[in-house]
């Protein structure tokens, strides 16, 4: 649990089944990881601010019930890590980067005047199955959708700031591609934090 002040939080196992043959799979974010969006955008966050731990992300009126922590991370690795999100998001090959259409290359992000570091992927789902009845009245389950969910999640930078400012976290359920998919969800909010005159 993160214990962030949402109502409903669901508990996860985190990793499982974690040996040598695994760690390679889970370091970009494959083989046994368990962990919802609001999770993964805590994680995320935690790196945005190199280490330190806030437990809550809503105010409530009683405040925080937690002290805020910290992780003692490898300012190094936090580098890279970075580095590696906003060439994700900014170099031509990488995979939040462009829109890859059959004709077209467009970039996903298209706001001025801030830094994007994303990481994008997909999440393995059962298919989604519907009860149904036939015109006997019979009920049989049917498959009406099926396949990947995409996500992404974005640290974004103003220009004056030593860190990024804003964690963005986007799931589209059995969307396929985070980054094609999601990316240009993101970048719609984005838009939407400019008009706010949050960026």
């Amino acid at each position: 649990l993160t214990r962030c002040g949402l109502p409903e939080e669901i508990r996860t196992h985190g990793a499982s089944g974690v040996s040598a043959d695994t760690v390679p799979q889970m370091a970009i974010g494959q083989g046994p990881i368990e962990w919802t969006l609001v999770q993964a955008a805590g994680a995320y966050a935690i790196l945005a601010r190199g280490g330190v731990v806030h437990p809550t992300f809503i105010k409530t009126q009683g405040g925080s019930k937690l002290s805020p922590g910290y992780l003692k991370l490898d300012p190094r690795g936090i580098e890279l890590a970075l580095e590696g999100m906003r060439l994700s998001a900014t170099d031509r090959n990488g995979t939040t980067s462009v829109l890859r259409l059959p004709e077209l290359r467009e970039p996903i992000f298209n706001i001025p005047d801030v830094e994007i570091y994303a990481k994008s992927g997909t999440a393995q789902a059962p298919p989604l199955r519907i009860n149904i009845k036939d015109q006997q009245g019979i009920e049989d389950k049917r498959i009406v959708r099926e396949g990947n969910h995409g996500w992404v999640i974005c640290l974004v930078k103003r220009p004056q700031s030593i860190q990024p400012d804003f964690v963005i976290a986007v799931i589209v359920e059995y969307g396929g591609s985070g980054g094609q998919v999601g990316g240009p969800i993101v970048n719609q909010i984005l838009h939407a934090m400019r008009s706010c005159e949050y960026l």
